[in-house]
């Protein structure tokens, strides 16, 4: 498997750790309930979002050079730089050359720095989601920096991951202004491939309800079914992976009874089918 050079000392940092994730989605996150004797990563900024008395850092910060010079959110961010820390900063180079991202960077106080190239980026997902990309950069070919990260702990062996400040809606959780969410169909692409695998990650159950829409989009059988490996009512409170957690499988199958009830019948018939070609 291709990975970054840069991984080995992430690798160093979290292989077969308990790992917290933080995202920069809206929110209050308070440093204990973050730390709770877990290796806490960040994504891009959002460090600036924990409310925090104590002096402390991050173990890892992986921030995108669209930070650097992003005319939305990125110009805020920058404005905020100073008042980041961290142990170890990973550099990952998107459209933004390295070299002139890490001058901006230069205010984050950090330990190390380790940079990934945009053609490491770009091998390392081929390599891992196997399958090429659409594109080398933008939010319509690759994930988000948060996600791209969980990517990179799967790689680099963290015992097992709990993302938080993950959401696909707009905002940020240190910026006053609301600036539009990016990258949604590549996350949940990812997400979805994530739960496909197994991997030993534990999304919140409100990210999952956003991904298969059993709240605003209708309900997405062809997914959600075809991992379901024993009856429904021998699955526990906390069955992993989360996407086969008790309260969103009751809210699917009210839906389908109340589909049957009516006479609609074509999700049940993609149902069946799945529940085949997982058998098969």
């Amino acid at each position: 498997m291709y990975e970054p050079h840069a991984f080995q000392t992430i690798r160093n940092a979290v292989h077969q750790k308990t790992v917290t994730l933080l995202g920069s989605a809206p929110g209050a996150y308070l440093l204990e309930a973050l730390q709770n004797n877990q290796i806490l990563v960040c994504a891009n900024a959002a460090a600036l979002g924990v409310q925090a008395e104590n002096d402390w850092k991050p173990e890892i910060t992986l921030i995108n050079t669209a930070v650097a010079s992003s005319p939305n959110a990125g110009k805020p961010t920058r404005e905020r730089l100073h008042q980041l820390k961290t142990k170890k900063l990973i550099i990952i180079e998107s459209g933004y050359p390295l070299e002139e991202a890490e001058k901006i960077f230069k205010p984050i106080e950090r330990e190390i720095t380790e940079t990934i190239t945009l053609d490491e980026r770009c091998q390392f997902l081929e390599a891992f989601l196997e399958k090429p990309l659409t594109g080398r950069s933008g939010d319509q070919h690759v994930p988000s920096t948060g996600f791209f990260s969980l990517l990179t702990l799967i790689q680099c062996g963290a015992k097992s991951i709990t993302p938080i400040g993950f959401s696909f809606n707009d905002g940020h959780s240190y910026l006053n202004q609301k600036y539009q969410c990016e990258h949604i169909d590549q996350d949940k692409a990812v997400l979805r491939w994530i739960l496909e695998k197994g991997y030993p990650v534990e999304f919140s159950s409100e990210l999952i309800e956003c991904m298969v829409g059993i709240k605003n989009k209708g309900v997405r059988f062809d997914f959600i079914v075809f991992n379901c490996q024993v009856p429904y009512d021998n699955i526990p409170k906390r069955s992993y992976p989360l996407f086969l957690a008790r309260e969103i499988l009751e809210a699917l199958l009210t839906k389908v009874k109340a589909e049957q009830r009516e006479g609609n019948t074509p999700h049940r018939r993609r149902t069946t089918k799945h529940h085949k070609n997982k058998e098969a």
